[in-house]
């Protein structure tokens, strides 16, 4: 039976790929091993392999102890099939046996189907970028697509702008609205945090009243893939440079991420072109509010929103700031979800909300999203969380018409 990481999105070792036991090692990326995607099948035969997922050999900090209990997710893929269409599938927990060194489970796979298999439902690039191509040939009037740069590999980082009258206001720095801008992808494979940002898209192109109260009030920037390096390899939370250097330290080589502040201060060289990308981006363009959409492999289904303190001399930023937490938490209380709020630190430091807020006194924040939730669900509180937050933005510059510009 055929057994294969090799695909887009792709990730794993395999040790075993027969038709009996499919063995695989979760690559650890910086904090631990939590991202796998296989693939098995198609065979002449019907199979039923029990698979083990191992953690990272290499890896020095320690098994599957931060992901517990993790959903693991299917999708069967029959010849000819609208793979795009195809959900996926939970692998029911009762079949499933965990331990902080092994999980394991078995998995049907019919004759002459493939079957995928992943901790986290993957997006591939290509199919993004065909996404983004057929927004804009249905929506000429209000969406448009930018190529704000080339990953390391060569990829364009396509940026969708939605507004109205967008052949005028689309350009870079001709905007005459506020520009709002909400990214994902940045860790390449955290794809539970672009279904959210996926579910802010659709409700920026919403066809309602409130959807074009939008657009006529400011431009929504949406970048889904910063990263399209680390997407088609399957390199979770690096681009090519941290895959490259990457030794496998709990938390201390996911690099590149890290250069918004550094290079948006002007206090050091941006070596990375995917943080250059954005950040010229956000120079020419101004934007009065920032999201960065995450995921991440926390035991349970709660998920979180980052962001840094505001300077408590700056009373209109902190009203922003709370009132975003309270948005954040009416979205997720409407949708059953259970929501954190933590400080941004440490590391994050160099991150680009924590950059805005505390250097430019500009609201941003992040969402990580959690892997356990379907996309319906994730989109659905993505458009929900949209609309809450872009309602606070707005009123906020509405009160304050002086609040301060990323470039200025």
């Amino acid at each position: 039976m055929r057994v294969t990481t090799d695909i887009c999105c792709g990730s794993g070792i395999l040790h075993a790929s027969g038709p009996a036991l499919v063995e695989v090692e979760v690559i650890a990326f910086s904090k631990s091993p939590r991202y796998v995607f296989l693939e098995m099948g198609p065979d002449d035969a019907a199979h039923k392999p029990h698979i083990v997922l191992l953690p990272d050999s290499q890896f020095l900090g320690g098994g599957f102890d931060k992901i517990g209990d993790a959903t693991i997710w299917f999708r069967r893929l029959e010849n000819g099939c609208d793979e795009q269409s195809v959900p996926w599938r939970r692998v029911d927990k009762s079949i499933v046996t965990y331990s902080d060194q092994s999980i394991s489970f078995e998995l049907d796979v019919p004759a002459g189907v493939r079957v995928q298999v992943s901790t986290e439902p993957p997006r591939p690039y290509p199919e993004t970028v065909l996404m983004l191509e057929s927004i804009v040939k249905h929506h000429p009037d209000i969406a448009q697509l930018h190529v704000l740069g080339r990953s390391i590999e060569g990829r364009p980082i396509f940026l969708l702008r939605v507004t109205d009258n967008v052949r005028l206001k689309g350009a870079p720095g001709c905007e005459d609205c506020p520009v709002l801008l909400f990214t994902a992808g940045e860790h390449a494979t955290e794809f539970a945090g672009e279904e959210v940002t996926r579910g802010m898209l659709q409700a920026a192109l919403a066809s309602d009243g409130q959807g074009r109260l939008r657009r006529r009030s400011c431009v929504m920037d949406f970048v889904l893939t910063c990263n399209p390096d680390g997407n088609v390899n399957g390199w979770h939370q690096y681009n090519a440079t941290d895959w490259k250097n990457h030794d496998y330290a709990p938390g201390v080589d996911r690099s590149w991420h890290h250069e918004f502040g550094s290079y948006l201060s002007g206090t050091a060289a941006c070596v990375s072109p995917e943080t250059r990308a954005v950040a010229d981006w956000i120079t020419t363009t101004s934007p009065r509010f920032v999201h960065t959409a995450h995921s991440w492999e926390s035991k349970g289904d709660h998920m979180g929103v980052y962001r840094s303190s505001a300077d408590e001399s700056d009373v209109e930023l902190v009203r922003v700031m709370a009132s975003l937490d309270e948005a954040a938490a009416s979205a997720a209380a409407a949708h059953g979800i259970n929501l954190v709020f933590r400080p941004l630190g440490g590391m994050s430091k160099g991150h680009l909300p924590h950059y805005l807020v505390v250097e430019k006194g500009i609201p941003s924040c992040s969402v990580e999203a959690h892997p356990a939730h379907d996309r319906a669900a994730l989109a659905s509180f993505g458009a929900d969380l949209f609309a809450g937050w872009v309602n606070v933005v707005l009123a906020s510059l509405g009160r304050n018409k002086s609040q301060p510009m990323v470039g200025s």
